[in-house]
């Protein structure tokens, strides 16, 4: 506690840097600066996260480095990672609004390393000194988060669109306000964004396809064992995917969990699914302490926690009940009831264990979130997001093919905002609550 308390302490104060800019605030000042991130709004307006390297006035110059956030209104022309840019702007430093209970601006860009801002009308003063300015691996992964982003606007529309955009890439600032608020009244809410579902899909789909292709040649199996080397190679495939969709915190759970039993694997070590997350919520925190405050990091290691207590428990008992029937019912019922229970066990599980967090951050509690789960997961998670990947996946070989998949995706996301649409506006779908105080935390768990 001591050692997270005082890796967080840089957050709490303003750097050194940031200090010196004081002096320089709300003055028209010429910035040079490299884009790092790109963000298209729902409103139009382009967000660019810049690392300044150059201040200056017509009297003097600043040499401090540090990271800045400039909103386009009125975007002419497009922006890409590592283009570096030169423009005349006025810098001020973010704050809230002060609202109680209100969203905290000003913290949210401090954990990201943002202490200033600038806002432009329009980009008839930006200039582009230089392109590919930034490292060439991840202009190279930006460059192919491009391609498949043009093919998405080209073959899709809104909201079909967007949320394949979220889902792929992790990119929701296009997606519509009333969505987002008809996913949360539903308790469905963690499908708009990337999960650690989507990379287990990834590690299935490469394990599957190595002990394929190895089946295929006998004689590699004199040397190499099957489930090892499968296991060994899709962590490629996993960590690319991460890289692609943004890093976010699930994914980063995800890759570590894996990787770790990957290495136990390799290491003929028994499995422990507690250890691999220990080690997740270990490595994350040491290398960002503020993650320990973001919504994602809370839910996702939350719910990933519950299932796990929980997993050993409800097997048995869905064993032990399934062998009631074994005798009077076919062998695919008897499956089918397995699979189905345990569906609807973990959603009830992760709905559970997610409730105060939820109520906390949306002041809502989703009745409907135990069965929009189960009917919304198997539709999105293993049908939406497979084809999602394949059109990634077929992209740099096949346009066309990618468009298939793309389509194919689209017409089933189609029918679940169709289903969505309906039911959120029905009836006791949810409840509006006040956030809980830390009594009624401890009271629920």
């Amino acid at each position: 506690g001591v050692l997270g308390c005082l890796a967080y302490a840089p957050y709490q104060n303003l750097p050194d840097s940031v200090r010196q800019l004081e002096p320089w605030l709300h003055k028209s000042v010429v910035v040079e600066a490299i884009v790092k991130r790109v963000e298209r709004r729902a409103s139009g307006v382009c967000r660019l996260t810049l690392c300044y390297d150059g201040i200056e006035t017509s009297e003097e110059q600043y040499l401090g480095r540090g990271r800045m956030l400039l909103s386009l209104k009125n975007a002419g022309r497009g922006y890409r990672y590592g283009q570096r840019l030169r423009f005349t702007c006025r810098l001020k430093r973010p704050r809230n609004f002060n609202n109680p209970g209100g969203f905290d601006y000003e913290r949210y860009l401090a954990h990201r390393g943002i202490y200033v801002t600038a806002f432009l009308q329009n980009d008839r003063s930006v200039l582009v000194l230089r392109e590919n300015a930034g490292n060439p691996m991840v202009g190279m992964l930006e460059e192919y988060r491009s391609q498949v982003r043009n093919l998405i606007r080209e073959r899709l529309t809104p909201p079909a669109r967007d949320m394949i955009l979220a889902l792929l890439l992790g990119e929701k600032q296009t997606l519509d306000p009333r969505i987002k608020d008809r996913f949360a009244r539903l308790g469905v809410a963690h499908l708009l964004a990337i999960s650690g579902l989507h990379i287990g899909i990834v590690a299935a789909l490469s394990f599957a396809v190595t002990c394929f292709l190895l089946r295929l040649y006998p004689r590699i199996l004199l040397f190499v064992d099957l489930w090892k080397t499968a296991a060994l190679v899709s962590i490629g495939p996993v960590v690319l995917y991460a890289c692609i969709a943004g890093l976010q915190l699930p994914t980063l759970r995800a890759c570590i969990m894996i990787a770790a039993c990957v290495a136990a694997l390799l290491l003929n070590r028994r499995q422990d699914v507690c250890n691999p997350l220990a080690l997740a919520f270990f490595i994350i925190l040491v290398l960002w302490p503020a993650s320990l405050f973001e919504v994602s990091f809370q839910l996702s290691f939350c719910a990933v926690f519950a299932l796990i207590l929980c997993a050993v428990p409800v097997g048995r008992m869905l064993a032990r009940t399934g062998s009631y029937g074994e005798q009077s019912m076919r062998r695919w019922t008897v499956r089918l009831y397995r699979v189905l229970g345990g569906i609807i066990s973990a959603s009830f599980i992760a709905t559970l264990a997610t409730a105060p967090f939820t109520a906390l951050y949306f002041q809502t509690v989703p009745f409907a979130g135990i069965l929009a789960n189960c009917l919304l997961v198997p539709a999105v998670g293993f049908a939406v997001v497979p084809c999602a990947l394949m059109a990634a996946a077929v992209l740099p070989l096949s346009e066309a093919g990618a468009a298939l998949f793309l389509d194919a995706g689209g017409f089933v996301l189609g029918q679940v905002l169709l289903w969505i649409d309906f039911w959120s506006d029905a009836p006791l779908v949810s409840m509006s609550v006040v956030p809980p105080s830390v009594s009624a935390w401890g009271l629920y768990f």
